[in-house]
């Protein structure tokens, strides 16, 4: 909570105040994350004349002023400009890379997919899975769809009997395969281009995002 009345300044001062820091070192705490957080020249501002990436930016120093070891945070990125949500990505990220506990809650799949470690996903108050990202994603769906192109035309009886491809079909330049085995499937195209003397071209797997995860979980996928 900001006090919309008083500066970044002593917004911060205070909240190291309640968290018992001594003066000096509050100071040098309130110093620091107004730089880090790039508020340093609206330091003597009052806070009811920022905008919503600058208060949420102050929210997020006035939370770390006694360098926690453990931090909740609750969306922290909603509807904010892209500079102010990498700023504050960045800055998890670093805290994290110390040592930082990080329990983050969020709406945006390709966030919680590039920051965290474990993800779980709630339905109805209930917690329903939780793992890493790549590992939900692979749960979803056993059959993996891969899109390559060679560096030149090839006939449908080179693919049909490539160990690991179940099916493919062609779309324009490209040929786009299902596959049980993935690993399989991919170092089959790769010993084909070799033994025909071809080269691949691009080679793409086009695996369930974290957003697929989350809708076949929670009954959102139609």
């Amino acid at each position: 909570m900001q006090y919309l009345g008083l500066t970044a300044w002593q917004n911060l001062m205070f909240m190291g105040e309640l968290y018992g820091l001594n003066s000096e070192h509050a100071k040098e705490r309130t110093l620091y994350l107004l730089q880090i957080f790039d508020l340093y020249e609206h330091a003597q501002k009052k806070v009811q004349s920022f905008s919503k990436g600058m208060k949420q930016r102050l929210i997020l120093a006035m939370a770390l002023i006694h360098e926690p070891e453990l931090i909740f945070l609750d969306e922290p990125t909603s509807g904010l400009d892209v500079s102010s949500a990498r700023m504050i990505l960045s800055m998890l990220r670093e805290m994290n890379s110390r040592g930082v506990t990080i329990f983050l809650t969020t709406h945006n799949m390709d966030e919680a997919n590039s920051l965290c470690h474990r993800v779980g996903i709630i339905r109805s108050g209930n917690l329903i899975a939780i793992d890493s990202p790549e590992k939900l994603k692979d749960t979803l769906d056993k059959i993996h769809q891969i899109e390559v192109s060679f560096n030149r035309d090839i006939p449908e009886e080179m693919l049909r009997n490539l160990p690991g491809i179940t099916t493919f079909s062609r779309f324009g330049d490209k040929w786009k395969l299902s596959a049980q085995d993935k690993d399989l499937a991919i170092r089959s195209l790769v010993a084909l281009s070799e033994r025909e003397g071809m080269s691949i071209i691009s080679l793409n797997t086009l695996a369930p995002t974290l957003d697929d995860v989350f809708l076949r979980l929670t009954g959102g996928e139609k």
